[in-house]
């Protein structure tokens, strides 16, 4: 008996190894698939099938009646005992067998790994895979000037404060023909930038205050005010509007022909600027209209000694309105054609010497603008200025004129820059003219010795000619400064100022230089 149940055993072992049974398990999230434990039990002392053992719950009674039924007789239908249930057998297996019987048919196969494809060219020797390869990182883009400073952001605007402060000494702070005063003096300001960061439309705001204050009574404190706005509107694709409003008050130039030779200082020069402007893109076409107004007005000249000259007949106002036509031959080269028409009023229609005050003039011009990017660019003109003067015995004021402004980078270190300036020459305090030609030359080589350290040299030539006289002054000014930026906020700054007035009228002539020295902070 022992023998035959062994065999039986065996038997259905050698089944359920069989591969013909070894059926990839369905994912148990599968409606179909089939669990061995919830097939329904077949009747009793019906025959055994070879299905069975594959859908039939494996319990320990149906493993022991098919392993041992041979030992069981065959049941007596009248004998109600052999109606009953008979009792459990007794397993006549070993307990690894029945782990092997009793266990659950739910093989899976376990899918083949593939061998991963190899470069021919790599080692065959043993050992860790290498590494992947790290995509390389783009690299940063450098700061073109990290000693800039960046401003501080209020919501869509971007606000620049600085203050200056610095100590310097002149050995002509009037201006003098004679009698010049040598004397230190100090130098504060105080300035704040402020523009929008908006994708469409523009504004600009600038205000500036500084002071002069010397170390001698001879020389009275120089106050400058500068207020600047600018804007601009994108009305649409290729319509533009431009606009700006500004106030300034400087002391008057130290070479002014107009202050008598006992004045003490210089008077205050206010300067109140408005101005529009529409562009309209046709194309490679854009016209340009400008208008500008300009209000000039003079304070009260010191005298030594005591008392004041008023200069109120040295008043005027400016109107000028430009016409400009461009047209874009390629991105870089832009020919245009100009004309501009000025009308000059004076507060006082007549001088001190009983000359007629004031004039209107016409001025077309033709030019170039370039754009080579930053090795080169900017725009030369010429033109022809007609200044009709009011005063019948002075004669009009005409010439050639050259106006332009360039930029040329020499090197990555060092830059060029040219600008010339031809316009209409005011004067009242000159006898037998009224007006005249004045033209100006600029040049500056600006150099970075390091990032933070930047040289720069300007010099300015200039040419005033006097309508129904001889007289003619020529003017020359130098100016030398270094600056050493510590950081983006900190920087230092000596400058030297040279300038000089040649004339061929006696009595006109003069020259100053001063040094001076100072620290800015900005933000």
């Amino acid at each position: 008996m022992r023998r035959a149940g062994l065999a039986a055993l065996a038997a259905a072992a050698l089944c359920l190894c069989d591969p013909a049974f070894a059926q990839r398990a369905p994912a148990p999230e599968d409606p179909l698939l089939v669990n061995p434990d919830d097939a329904l039990p077949l009747p009793r002392n019906a025959p055994q099938t070879g299905l069975r053992g594959a859908l039939a719950p494996a319990s320990d009674t149906d493993s022991a009646t098919r392993l041992d039924t041979t030992t069981q007789p065959p049941a007596d239908p009248l004998d109600p005992a052999s109606t009953r249930p008979p009792p459990r057998p007794v397993p006549r297996t070993s307990a690894a067998v029945q782990a092997v019987v009793r266990a659950p048919l739910r093989t899976q196969i376990t899918p083949p790994v593939l061998a991963p494809v190899l470069d021919p060219r790599a080692s065959t020797t043993s050992g860790p895979p290498p590494p992947a390869p790290v995509a390389p990182q783009p690299a940063s883009i450098p700061d073109p000037n990290p000693y800039a400073p960046l401003g501080i952001t209020i919501g869509a605007f971007t606000l620049r404060p600085a203050v200056e402060s610095g100590v310097g000494f002149t050995n002509n702070a009037n201006g003098n023909t004679t009698g010049q005063t040598r004397t230190g003096f100090t130098r504060n300001a105080a300035e704040v930038l402020i523009n929008s960061n908006w994708s469409n439309h523009a504004l600009g705001l600038r205000l500036r205050y500084e002071r002069e204050d010397f170390f001698t009574s001879q020389v009275e404190a120089r106050n400058n005010i500068d207020v600047q706005a600018t804007g601009r509107i994108d009305v649409r694709r290729d319509t533009q509007l431009d606009f700006g409003a500004g106030f300034r008050r400087v002391p008057d130039s130290a070479f002014t022909f107009n202050l008598p030779v006992t004045a003490f200082g210089r008077p205050d020069l206010d300067t109140t600027t408005a101005n529009a402007a529409i562009t309209q893109r046709f194309g490679r076409v854009a016209v340009r209209l400008r208008g500008q107004f300009d209000a000039l007005r003079y304070g009260q000249t010191q005298l030594v000694g005591g008392g004041s000259l008023s200069n109120t007949s040295r008043n005027l106002d400016i109107t000028t309105i430009t016409l400009r036509g461009t047209y874009d031959i390629t991105p870089q080269f832009s020919p245009f054609a100009e004309v501009a028409f000025n009308r000059r009023n004076y507060q006082v229609p007549v001088d001190l010497f009983g000359l007629r005050q004031g004039s209107e003039g016409l001025t077309p011009r033709g030019g170039l603008a370039f754009n080579l990017g930053p090795a080169l660019n900017g725009e030369v003109a010429l033109g022809y200025l007609l200044q009709r003067q009011r005063e019948p015995t002075i004669p009009n004021v005409e010439g050639l004129t050259v106006d332009g402004a360039l930029a040329y980078q020499l090197s990555g270190l060092t830059t060029l820059r040219f600008m010339a300036r031809s316009g209409v020459l005011d004067s009242q305090q000159v006898g037998g003219s009224t007006g005249g030609f004045t033209r100006d030359l600029f040049f500056t080589v600006e150099h970075a010795f390091q990032r933070n350290l930047l040289a720069t040299a300007t010099l300015n030539l200039g040419l005033d000619q006097f309508a129904g006289i001889t007289r003619a002054d020529k003017r020359l000014m130098s100016i030398l400064a270094l600056t050493w930026r510590f950081n983006r906020n900190v920087s230092f700054t000596t400058r030297y100022v040279y300038s000089r007035v040649d004339s061929n009228i006696p009595g006109v002539a003069q020259s100053s230089s001063s040094i001076e020295g100072g620290l800015r902070i900005e933000y």
